[in-house]
């Protein structure tokens, strides 16, 4: 007895597979692209941070390497008028403290103008630095939102205050008529405090922050129309230092101030800011 096999078909089975596979293949490669372009744009923002917190901070910089020369020269000018006076010898003990008194008072006049010249200096960096940043921001990235994170007594170097730097005299020499004849004699002269610029804390740190808002993001393959996805949560910081240098060392200033890039959890005090390089999906 003969059976006779019926056979299945089997065209077509392989479509469906097909199509199938080609849906995953499209979806994988729009999430390859959505993620790949995702971590582009974001160290491109990471980039345009850094650009624009070293930007600002050395604004900052040439602000107190400047403070710092006014520093210098303002021990010069004292210099200058003592060695002035102590230059001529007086016929007498009153002459020579009216000449002193005299130097001591044009000193302390220069003194508080030099002083009104680095609070101008300290708030024209202050307001160059954020203009900076945010230049620089505008020329690597226009749509970007720049945010200064920095606080106020750091961003416009507010930390900085006049105070008493060194002591000093206006010594003299003057003659005192003796039985055997006139001698010259010193005298110490009137003291005089040194008014320089210099932070109102020692600890405390001068530095810029910012931080940069991603606008907006195209997805490949996107579920919406127009093809456009606000990615709001895409930021980056970055923090810049001037460091090197010394508003008051040792009777001057040291205008050595570089900048550096760094991270907040490095700085010591830590201040209350994000993450100098972190960032947030």
């Amino acid at each position: 007895m003969n059976v006779r096999k019926h056979s299945v078909p089997q065209a077509g089975r392989i479509i469906p597979l097909f199509a199938f596979l080609m849906i995953l293949l499209a979806l994988s490669i729009g999430i390859s692209l959505n993620l790949s372009g995702l971590f582009v744009r974001h160290a491109h923002l990471q980039t345009c941070a850094d650009a624009a917190a070293f930007s600002g901070a050395v604004e900052q910089a040439r602000g107190l390497n400047e403070i710092a020369r006014i520093n210098t020269l303002i021990v010069g000018i004292l210099r200058a008028h003592q060695i002035a006076v102590l230059s001529k010898i007086y016929p007498s003990r009153e002459a020579g403290l009216q000449a002193a008194n005299l130097a001591k008072r044009r000193f302390q006049v220069i003194n508080r103008v030099m002083i009104y010249l680095q609070k101008w200096v300290g708030r024209d960096a202050a307001l160059r630095s954020v203009e900076t940043a945010f230049a620089v921001t505008r020329q690597n990235e226009p749509r970007a939102q720049l945010t200064v994170h920095s606080p106020a007594e750091s961003s416009t170097l507010g930390s900085l205050g006049d105070r008493v730097g060194m002591a000093s005299r206006f010594p003299f020499l003057y003659v005192v008529e003796t039985p055997v004849g006139p001698l010259i004699l010193p005298d110490p002269g009137p003291a005089v405090s040194v008014r320089v610029t210099m932070k109102k804390n020692p600890a405390s740190l001068i530095f810029f922050t910012n931080g940069i808002l991603q606008p907006r993001h195209t997805w490949a393959f996107s579920w919406n129309m127009w093809g456009r996805r606000s990615v709001s949560r895409l930021r980056t910081y970055a923090t810049a230092m001037p460091h090197g240098g010394a508003l008051w060392d040792n009777g001057k200033g040291k205008p050595l101030y570089v900048v550096k890039l760094v991270r907040t959890g490095d700085m010591n005090p830590r201040p209350a800011l994000p993450d100098a390089w972190g960032y947030e999906w």
